[in-house]
């Protein structure tokens, strides 16, 4: 479940504010997101529970698009029936497990969960993917 979460840390100096933001990313399997830092201290907010930090769904203009690192799904080669299949896993991403929605504009992050449905897309194994991401609305 992807979720945010608050947390309040002390620092001495940027460089151990850093290292606690990732230790805390590492721990959460989440990314900070925003940050008001008043002295030595700072209350982070962080997305806490994505599959991984190079892989979300861009929505920009009420449009989808998946993006890998520096690649979108445009770069992929993928046949119809796996667009297909991907526009329902994004769908997903974005407005249940994100609670987001086209008409905002952001990026959507996966959990560890959903990304077995991409990791199926991409090797084309087309059955499986449909299994997962039918048995991960079922758990909703």
């Amino acid at each position: 479940m992807i979720s945010e979460r608050e947390f309040v840390i002390e620092y001495k100096d940027f460089k151990s504010f850093m290292e606690e933001v990732r230790r805390l990313e590492d721990s959460y399997h989440g990314l900070m997101i925003r940050a008001e830092i008043i002295g030595s201290v700072a209350k982070i907010v962080m997305l806490c529970g994505i599959g991984s930090k190079d892989i979300y769904v861009n929505v920009w203009d009420c449009r989808a698009t998946l993006i890998i690192g520096s690649h979108t799904e445009k770069d992929l080669g993928l046949s119809e029936e796996q667009k297909q299949i991907l526009e329902e896993w994004k769908h997903y991403v974005v407005v249940e497990e994100n609670e987001g929605a086209y008409n905002r504009s952001g990026a959507y992050f996966p959990s560890h969960e959903s990304l077995q449905v991409l990791r199926a897309i991409l090797e084309n194994n087309l059955e499986r993917a449909r299994m997962t991401l039918k048995a991960l609305r079922r758990r909703r």
